[in-house]
């Protein structure tokens, strides 16, 4: 089966432009558009619309998306697996990610993986937890970064334990503490993260009942820490954001402890490309050293 049509249609849909799909891709805008007119008639419904926001698919083109990708996501396997019995180990990874992660653990993970294997490029996304899942399921990236958060119909490689901590400005009563109880959290002002952006946060609070008094909510941790700093409440945030923080506010354990299991979540560990392999190993290798 051709796909290069198909694969054209992935790359309009995701730039949202014929004309970056072109440039992407090297095609002329007019080739890009005859490819989707031949689409569409073998097809036999429309796949595309075209406004000032840029191309956008249709409900129907909405539908067949998933398989498609999956098609294109079979097709690189495959060539993959082909380049590696070769012994040229080429191919491409869509990796998603989280903020922390981007700072802290991706950048040696990179390094050492492109030094190993040179021709697999690596597209980065960064997004929230619910993105990043419904990005795998759609086939849109191919493995991302996450803490386990029971998403069954993904499959969940653990890493690394990422204990969550106490964030408290100074002046405030808890500051000199060794520890904070779960329950002294209640009726605090709080500053929380976004579920979409982190569930851990709100597993934490659902599952012991705690009670705080938030005040606001943020998708960005490292905003929450500028919050809590400027004396706007306190909050929990996981360790691995908290990470070389050096600023005034006192980062205090929770008792009892509490924690995230960070990982790689992929559609299948029974699927996995030789690339995704690779990339997988490389990253266990790195951080748990």
């Amino acid at each position: 089966m051709d796909t290069k049509k198909y694969r054209v249609l992935e790359e309009a849909v995701s730039l949202g432009s014929f004309s970056k799909a072109g440039e992407a891709l090297g095609y002329t805008q007019s080739a890009i558009t005859q490819m989707m007119k031949i689409l569409e008639h073998e097809i036999g419904f429309p796949l595309l619309n075209k406004s000032h926001q840029g191309v956008q698919l249709t409900p129907d083109g909405q539908k067949i998306m998933p398989a498609i990708r999956a098609l294109l996501n079979s097709e690189e396997a495959l060539q993959q697996e082909i380049n590696f019995i070769k012994n040229i180990e080429r191919g491409e990874l869509k990796i998603g990610t989280f903020l922390s992660c981007s700072i802290h653990w991706l950048p040696e993970i990179i390094r050492t993986f492109q030094y190993d294997y040179p021709l697999i490029s690596l597209d980065l996304f960064e997004a929230g937890d619910d993105e990043l899942d419904q990005q795998l399921l759609d086939g849109q990236i191919d493995l991302a970064f996450s803490s386990q958060h029971g998403q069954s119909a993904l499959d969940f490689i653990p890493i690394s334990d990422d204990p969550i901590m106490a964030i408290v400005p100074p002046n405030h009563k808890y500051y000199n503490r060794s520890s904070i109880k779960l329950e002294e959290i209640n009726d605090q002002p709080f500053i929380l993260s976004e579920k979409s952006f982190d569930r851990d946060i709100h597993r934490i609070i659902r599952s012991h009942n705690l009670r705080p008094d938030v005040k606001f909510a943020s998708q960005n941790g490292f905003a929450i820490i500028s919050m809590v700093e400027y004396g706007l409440g306190i909050s929990m945030l996981p360790s691995l954001i908290l990470k070389n923080y050096s600023g005034k506010s006192h980062i205090i354990p929770l008792e009892p402890r509490q924690s995230r299991q960070l990982g790689i979540l992929v559609r299948s560990t029974k699927n996995l490309s030789p690339a995704m392999g690779a990339f997988i190993k490389c990253s266990k290798k790195i951080l748990l050293a």
